[in-house]
């Protein structure tokens, strides 16, 4: 079964972590967050994303929940005395990461590139490291090439109904021809706020019906 988790903050990571434990390679795919970066003291800081990276990389600091294990706070020392901010804990071996992104950032890459750089030297596989753009965009195409088991589509999606191929890739996938196709409404998932929790129980009845049973 192949799995997505939308992640963020620490306990994204540790529940992807969990995930990565019990299914078997290339059956998880996670999204991370990129809202809350942010820069401390000139470096570009992405900690969802590099908290995914140590938790799935065996890299975390489990007792913390975040951060590399054996870190040191040397620098961040040495920092504050010289009157920088310290509220934002920055260890040792992670500034080596920072370093890394906010080197490549400064070239030009765009931080899709440069995460997807990062998660090859982990070990891991960037799904959108081929995808052209700052910001990769994936496409039907690419979703219907992964073979997927279960599909979701908001009540007026059409998964690109207009061409063909996607339309003849839809009905050959594992999920059409398992009639597991679902309309969701759009209305709850489109924005934040609490009918999301609506759209979330709504995807979890279609994908898990007998959980619903009374």
């Amino acid at each position: 079964m192949r799995i997505v988790l939308l992640s963020g903050g620490g306990g994204g990571a540790r529940f992807a972590r969990g995930l990565a434990s019990v299914l078997a390679p290339g059956e998880l795919t996670v999204i991370g967050n990129v809202g809350d970066d942010l820069e401390i003291l000139g470096l570009h800081v992405s900690p969802d994303l590099d908290s995914l990276l140590y938790a799935l990389a065996g890299l975390i600091d489990t007792d913390r929940g975040w951060g590399r294990a054996d870190e040191s706070w040397n620098a961040l020392e040495s920092a504050k005395s010289w009157g920088a901010p310290d509220w934002f804990r920055l260890g040792d071996r992670d500034i080596g990461l920072h370093l890394v992104r906010a080197e490549a950032l400064r070239r030009g890459a765009p931080l899709s590139d440069v995460t997807a750089d990062l998660i090859r030297r982990a070990g891991g596989i960037s799904v959108t490291a081929d995808v052209p753009g700052a910001w990769p965009k994936y496409s039907s195409e690419s979703a219907l090439a992964t073979r997927p088991e279960a599909i979701i589509l908001p009540t007026g999606g059409s998964m690109g109904a207009a061409n063909s191929a996607v339309t003849e890739a839809l009905r050959q996938s594992p999920a059409a021809l398992q009639g597991r196709v679902y309309k969701i409404n759009d209305d709850h998932l489109a924005r934040p706020g609490p009918r999301a929790i609506d759209g979330i129980e709504e995807m979890a009845r279609a994908l898990h019906p007998d959980a619903f049973k009374q």
